[in-house]
Parts: C-alpha cells; structure tokens; sequence
C-alpha cells in the first residue's frame, strides 16, 4: 500500500495549498494556476521534480498589476514532513527561470499612482546642485513597435512651481545589476527638451520605478536576462532566485 501516493496527498494537495498560499500574497489575480510534478518516492524523501506558476492579472499590491508572470524551477529540495501534509518549506535556495510581461495601461496606472507613490518614494527627486525638487505630477509611457518607448509627462520644479511638458522616445534596456531596466538614447521632441542634468535626474527615477524589486514578494528575487519591447507592452525574461515559499 502507498501511503504517499498522488490519489492521497500528493500532486493534487500540494498544487491546491501552493496556489492558496500563492493567492494569499496578491490582492487580485484573473488566473493563477500552480502545477508541482513529483514521484510519491521523491516527495517522501523531500524532492519536487518541478514547479511552475502560471499567473495573468495579478494585482501585486494596489494599483501594480502585471499581465503575465511565469515562474519555473526544477529539482527543489524541501523538508519532507511537512511536503507530506501538503506544505512547501525550501530547506535550501532554488534557482528557477520567470517571465514577467508588463502592458503600457498597467505601467501608466502604477506611475501615475498616489498611493504607490508614497509607498516608493522615488518620483520626487532632489537635485543638490540646484537646490530644486523635481516632481513629475503626470507621465504616460507607450510601448512601441520598434522597440522604443514613447514618454509624456508634466515636470515641475519647486519652489519656483515652474511646469514645463516633456516628451521623448528612449530604448529600454537592462541596467547594471540586472535588476532594473533604464532608458537610453532619449530624443526629444522640438521644444518639450529638458537640461541634461534634469533628465539624467529623471533617467534615475525611472529605473528606480522599474526595479524588480517593486514587484517582487519576500523570498523571491528576479535577474533580467533580456527584455523586448512590443508594441503595447514590454517582456522581461528572467532568472528567479527563490529562498522561501509563500505559507498561510
């Protein structure tokens, strides 16, 4: 007799109690599915052959939503009794791959955030050398075809109150540490121009708003191996580092 055995607690279990322990970690979600593969041997012996996640409309946290995040890992070592009461508890760090796709209309929402905004505190900069706070009240990004992104925004500067519209196009393109994504060779349209240390002051907030981190949830850690942009949204491929599992 197989007391392990997938009939019993097994697959089925352990794919019912992930996704509900997944679940618990986001705030909506139009699907989310989890599917763990293990011989009944293995998961006595604390082995899953693989897990993967499968997500479309999470809402992460108010107003930060992606469309698409996929999640893959393989040969994940856990602690046994507890695998076996249905219950994931990593008993070392599991390396996995993610896919991760972000459309404009959810970008926009998170950018244009009041409540995001004070949670990240980083569409605000302080130029020191001025003795100006730039704030960027209103921005609009656009993904488009050929790879480029367009941006609109309103800046303005205090104390002076002084507002001025800028628009460009830059490139996407993974920054230093493959953590964020930064924007590079910024054209500006005719008369929407900002000085180059207001854009490079912009440039570093918009990759502190693009930094994975923003979309990750404790014990997860993501590593971007590339992003292409289409029109409408931008995918990023992903190496996942995951050190826990989210529990109820």
């Amino acid at each position: 007799m197989n007391l392990f055995g997938t009939d019993s607690l097994g697959e089925q279990a352990l794919n019912k109690i992930a996704k509900l322990a997944l679940s618990s970690q986001l705030e909506a979600a139009d699907r989310l599915d989890v599917n763990i593969n293990t011989a009944p041997e293995k998961l006595a012996n604390g082995e899953l052959e693989s897990l993967a996640i499968e997500g479309e409309g999470l809402v992460i946290e108010t107003d930060l939503r992606v469309q698409v995040l996929e999640i893959e890992m393989n040969t994940i070592s856990v602690k046994p009794l507890k695998a076996l009461t249905g219950k994931i508890e990593l008993t070392q760090a599991t390396e996995g791959t993610a896919r991760v796709v972000l459309t404009e209309t959810d970008l926009n929402r998170a950018l244009n955030s009041a409540e995001l905004r004070a949670k990240i505190n980083v569409l605000d900069t302080y130029l020191s050398t001025e003795q100006v706070t730039l704030t960027v009240p209103r921005k609009k990004c656009q993904f488009r075809e050929d790879g480029s992104v367009a941006v609109e925004a309103l800046v303005e500067l205090q104390p002076s109150g002084k507002t001025k519209e800028v628009a460009f196009t830059a490139t996407p393109k993974v920054a230093p540490g493959d953590r964020s994504v930064l924007l590079e060779d910024i054209q500006y349209e005719p008369g929407k121009e900002m000085s180059e240390e207001l854009t490079q002051a912009f440039q570093d907030k918009a990759e502190k708003m693009l930094n994975l981190r923003n979309f990750e949830k404790q014990g997860l850690a993501l590593r971007i191996n590339q992003l292409t942009v289409e029109a409408g949204k931008i995918t990023l491929l992903a190496a996942a580092d995951i050190t826990q599992f989210p529990t109820l």
